[in-house]
This record gives C-alpha cells, sequence and structure tokens, in this order.
C-alpha cells in the first residue's frame, strides 16, 4: 500500500474526529509494514467503518490487526500495554498527544516510556530506538518519566529508567528482569495492571470481526 492510501486513512480519522495517535516508527509510516495506533474505546465503530471503507480485512478477534495487502494498521484500544501488564489508560495518553505532521503521536515523555518498554522487552540494541530514546532524553522532562517508571514498578522501575540515562543497558536489562520478577510475585498494583489488561482484552464487542 502506497503513502497515499495511508494519508487517506489518516486524514480520515481527522475528519471523523477519530482520538488516536501512532505510537512509534511514525517518520516514514508509508515505509512501514505494521502501523501500530492507540485509540480511544469510544471510537472503535468509527476506525472500523474507516478500516472496512478502504479495504482493510479484521484477521483474528478483538481489535488487533486490520490488514489490506502488505499494510498492517494494528489496533490498540483502553490501555498501552507491555508484556500482558497496561502501563497506561488510553485516554490519559490521548490527552497528552501532539501532532506531527498531519497526524498524532504520543507525547515525548510516554513515548520515551514506550520505547524504552519495547526495546528492553525485544532487543534494546535496536538502533532506530536506541537513537530515538536518546534524543528524547535531552527533549523530554526526564522527571515526569523517572516518576512514572517508580510510579508503576517501584524502586526496579526507577533504577532501570537512570540504567538507560547513563547508557548503561546491561544494567538496565537486568532490572527489566528484577522489575518483571516483582510483577509476577507480589506487586498488587502490577496485578491490578494486568486483570485491567485483561479486561481491556475481553471488552470492546464493537471492534470484533
Amino acid at each position: 500500500m502506497d503513502e497515499k492510501t495511508t494519508k487517506e486513512v489518516i486524514l480520515e480519522f481527522n475528519k471523523k474526529n477519530v482520538a488516536y495517535c501512532i505510537l512509534r516508527n511514525y517518520q516514514n509510516i508509508w515505509k512501514n509494514k505494521d502501523l501500530d495506533i492507540l485509540i480511544d474505546p469510544k471510537d472503535g465503530f468509527k476506525v472500523k467503518k474507516i478500516l472496512k471503507h478502504f479495504g482493510f480485512v479484521k484477521r483474528i478477534w478483538g481489535w488487533g490487526p486490520y490488514i489490506l495487502c502488505d499494510k498492517t494498521f494494528d489496533i490498540k484500544a483502553g490501555c498501552l500495554d507491555c508484556q500482558k501488564i497496561c502501563i497506561d489508560e488510553s485516554r490519559d495518553l490521548l490527552g497528552r498527544k501532539r501532532k506531527h505532521k498531519y497526524f498524532y503521536i504520543l507525547g515525548k515523555e510516554d513515548e520515551l516510556k514506550h520505547l524504552i518498554f519495547k526495546s528492553l522487552s525485544k532487543n534494546f540494541r535496536k538502533k532506530k530506538y536506541l537513537k530515538k530514546i536518546k534524543t528524547l532524553l535531552e527533549e523530554c522532562n526526564t522527571r515526569i518519566v523517572k516518576e512514572g517508571f517508580f510510579s508503576n514498578f517501584g524502586g526496579a522501575g526507577r533504577n532501570m529508567f537512570n540504567a538507560v540515562r547513563k547508557g548503561d543497558y546491561e544494567k538496565a536489562i537486568k532490572y527489566r528482569g528484577e522489575m518483571y520478577q516483582k510483577i509476577n510475585s507480589h506487586c498488587v498494583k502490577a496485578f491490578f495492571s494486568r486483570m485491567k489488561y485483561i479486561f481491556y482484552r475481553l471488552s470492546f464487542p464493537c471492534l470484533k470481526r
């Protein structure tokens, strides 16, 4: 799918007042096969209608991916998750979104937090993430990000972020392990975050096939 179709879909989101933001890899969105988009669940019907109008086909139950040729719009609703933990509510994130060209993206602090999670949960040495993380560390309010990690994951989350700021990725990965170990054992707040994630996965029938 070419840039024209991708742009038309996004512009239609804007025209229909869909609350959305593109999560990452937005620098050349028409070149990416997968486009991850966070929406407000209340706009589920509108999103589904727009994507179907442009020929996208829903392949699985739930919100998930809509596919057209080699292009996938992966729709996420309700919360932004990482390894089945609800990190932030979509409405909070969408309230802090910013405009980039003709579409919306996460606020700088939210984008930094999201990219750190994505990097650590898969391959932290992905150059495209590391470069962007470094840029965001210089541009955003790191105190807000640090407090967010501490609020969600306690000392391990704070230490992980501090290690990222220093460029010590080996320590960051170590603290990530401690963080998820805590989540899986006795972190009550994280338990409710997991339950919230499951709730969102089971809800919003408007986004089903």
